[in-house]
């Protein structure tokens, strides 16, 4: 390939291009079947390039698709946030998230050897050309999930997009989920665009140098076709067996309603419209009580007051539930006694009968939206608290359980459902349906929203349970055990419908007897995408020792 300036010129071409098609492949423009090349400019980079060379046209291409993907987040300076700092969490958030794109371009560039990239030759010289290309179509599999992995991880992690939550509307593909997580969607998308490109590679730079193409069969193109359609094959065998076989456990089904009533976040802590955040709420709730449900659930932080700060407040929620029927909602939850109390960020349940059943409060917050890091240590850091104070996290999870049914259920808060191993957990811990309480209105009507909940429907096909989602400013819908949408949410989505809902009631079928926790719910990340952040750890530290060598060997 060309070197020089020619050579820099399709590099930034390539990686530019890979950052756009991945960009394309995310909502809002959500052309899902462009993940399956988006990654091939970027790989054509790695196969003709040094680590060091991957790696900057890697972040390149990264960067570029974390901030068209974070452009959301442009919206918070219409809540007094400085264009300065607003600027410097987009920007050194993507920048953050490329690091692990520049790191699997790296890698990647590493699986080719020095002389082959002298030569041009796909596979070094060896006799078995396609069975190399088939070891390295796995190994660049492994290392994305790795790299995705560590990303969703390391300092609490950045659970976001990863690269198989593109096909989250592909109902067979995504099946997988419950042996490998999301992780086995991201690695069959790698290794397809892999197979791809080193096909291409192979009859287009031939012609670039003027020589005669290879005629030989492309075994790594089979391969990858092959698991591509077993794939596919077993997911169809799983839909069908789950909807219509003897796989399908007994279900209850049970009502619930989703009060949404949409508060544009620069109301929602108002003094001066508490009373009329309020008297919304309960407006929607009564007239949803009317259909005598199992379960009312308002979304994150819907109560309009600080609850237990002050014991002469009046509390409404308790007469609300003896009235309409049981009550989830979110609420700020301020504990302790004194001038400065603990805050969380927590859903209450109430009973039909008024008693408060139950709390869980949040255990993943987002550092400087809910707390501001080093912040009880540096007390000047304390002002810059997004509320005026800093939430603290919840420490266990809590399984709540509907009176009139013995339903179990678990509650996750906002980005919660990011977070494969809080879904995990609450499943392990007996709950049988998730509810996803959020407040999407920081990023009203953005790609954020739609986005938010494509992470979810992983989260269902994981464990194979329902999860409800209540959202403020952004998707409330019902994802069943396959991951599918409810069909008026499935139509908005596609058709980019922004109309916004007030309140929903839906029925939930809910898995109850023979009921098997799935083998992700059982042994989650440490079959598969634990072992692949080690080889890809190991991998990097290794490659970036071999060109520091290299370095000291030249000078």
């Amino acid at each position: 390939m060309a070197t020089g300036v020619q050579g820099t010129v399709w590099r930034g071409v390539a990686a530019v291009a890979s950052g756009l098609l991945l960009a394309a492949a995310f909502p809002p423009i959500g052309a899902a079947q462009l993940a399956w090349v988006a990654l091939i400019p970027l790989i054509a980079v790695a196969r003709y390039s040094r680590p060091g060379v991957a790696f900057r046209w890697g972040f390149l291409a990264g960067f570029i698709f974390w901030v068209l993907a974070l452009a959301w987040l442009r919206r918070l300076v219409r809540f007094e946030t400085p264009w300065l700092a607003v600027a410097g969490a987009w920007g050194g958030l993507a920048a953050y998230c490329a690091l692990y794109t520049g790191a699997f371009a790296a890698t990647t560039a590493r699986l080719w050897s020095s002389s082959d990239k002298q030569t041009g030759t796909l596979a070094g010289g060896t006799r078995w050309p396609g069975l190399c290309n088939v070891g390295r179509l796995l190994a660049m599999g492994l290392l994305w999930v790795g790299f995705e992995y560590l990303r969703y991880t390391i300092c609490t992690g950045f659970a976001w997009n990863a690269l198989g939550v593109s096909q989250y509307r592909n109902v067979p593909l995504i099946q997988i989920a419950e042996w490998t997580g999301v992780y086995g969607v991201s690695m069959l998308l790698v290794m397809v665009n892999g197979a791809l490109g080193l096909t291409a590679l192979e009859m287009v730079v031939p012609l670039w140098r003027g020589e005669r193409g290879s005629n030989r069969v492309h075994v790594e193109l089979l391969f990858s076709m092959a698991l591509l359609v077993a794939v596919l094959g077993y997911g169809m065998r799983r839909t069908a067996a789950l909807t219509h076989g003897a796989d399908m456990p007994v279900a209850k089904v049970i009502r619930c309603a989703a009060v949404q009533a949409n508060v544009p976040q620069d109301e929602k802590w108002s003094d001066e419209l508490a009373a009329d955040v309020r008297e919304r709420f309960l407006s929607l709730s009564e007239r949803a009580g009317a259909t005598r449900p199992d379960l009312i659930i308002w979304p994150e932080t819907s109560v309009p007051i600080v609850l237990n700060t002050d014991p002469r407040v009046p509390t409404f929620l308790n007469a609300l539930a003896e009235e309409a029927g049981p009550l989830l909602v979110g609420a700020i939850e301020g504990q302790g006694d004194g001038a400065n109390p603990d805050y969380f960020n927590s859903a209450l349940y109430y009973t039909e009968t008024g008693a408060l059943g139950g709390v869980y409060r949040k255990q993943h917050l987002v550092p400087f939206g809910e707390y501001v890091p080093l912040a009880d240590r540096i007390p000047l850091l304390a002002r810059y608290a997004p509320l005026g104070y800093s939430c603290r996290a919840g420490s266990t999870g809590t399984v709540f359980r509907l009176s009139s049914s013995d339903v179990p259920f678990a509650t996750l808060i906002c980005f919660e459902d990011a977070m494969a191993g809080l879904a995990r957990q609450a499943v392990r811990n007996g709950a049988r349906f998730l509810i996803n309480q959020t407040n999407d209105g920081w990023f009203e009507e953005t790609s954020e929203a739609v986005q938010h909940m494509s992470q979810c429907v992983f989260r269902s096909v994981e464990n194979r349970v329902p999860t409800l989602r209540c959202a403020n400013l952004g998707v409330s819908c019902i994802i069943d055990t396959l991951g599918r949408l409810d069909a008026s949410t499935a139509q908005a989505v596609a058709e980019r419908n922004k109309d916004k809902t007030v309140m929903r009631i839906d029925s939930v079928s809910v898995p109850m007897g023979g009921f098997e926790p799935t083998f992700y719910t059982r042994w989650g990340d440490l079959p598969f995408a634990l072992p692949c952040a080690l080889v890809a750890a190991v991998v990097l530290v290794h490659v970036g020792w071999l060109g520091r060598r290299r370095r000291r060997h030249i000078s």
